[in-house]
């Protein structure tokens, strides 16, 4: 079945039985066998926290409540400006120092570069490992009269 608009009174008769304590299966069950309509659970649950039509009007209106919205804290001013003063003043007690943005980033670009130069030493370190693996490899190889050419080594 396509989509059914139930009826201000049949609303009303889906809000008595649900009232008087009927389950929403025993309701659905009712509306199928008077009206031959489907109703899902889910709509006699809408049905039920909706405002009964107004006398005169076609079209029910929703009970929509007022959305409540989150508090944020401000952001900006001078209470803000005091609150990054204050964490400031809190690295500068743990350091001992006051460190200029400069400084800092020179320092930063420096651990970026003993990084990278550790890693390329590790990586060259594994390089001549393979190399002296190969090696030993061809050592054997020739040791047992076996012939290895360029095309064995580029398969």
């Amino acid at each position: 079945m396509g989509y059914q608009k139930l009826a201000p009174n049949q609303e009303d008769q889906i809000r008595r039985f649900r009232e008087e304590g009927k389950s929403p299966k025993e309701c659905s069950d009712h509306m199928k066998e008077t009206y031959d309509m489907d109703v899902p659970a889910w709509k006699i649950s809408y049905i039920v926290g909706k405002k009964p039509a107004k006398k005169g009007s076609r079209i029910p209106s929703p009970l929509i409540p007022k959305r409540k919205y989150k508090k944020h804290l401000k952001r900006s001013g001078p209470d803000h400006l005091v609150d990054n003063n204050k964490a400031i003043e809190a690295i500068e007690k743990e350091l001992g120092m006051r460190v200029p943005v400069e400084q800092a980033v020179s320092d930063i670009a420096k651990g970026l570069e003993q990084i990278f130069a550790g890693y390329t030493a590790i990586f060259m370190q594994l390089r001549l490992l393979v190399i002296k693996e190969k090696g030993k490899v061809f050592n054997m190889a020739k040791a047992a009269g076996i012939e290895i050419t360029e095309e064995d080594i580029q398969e």
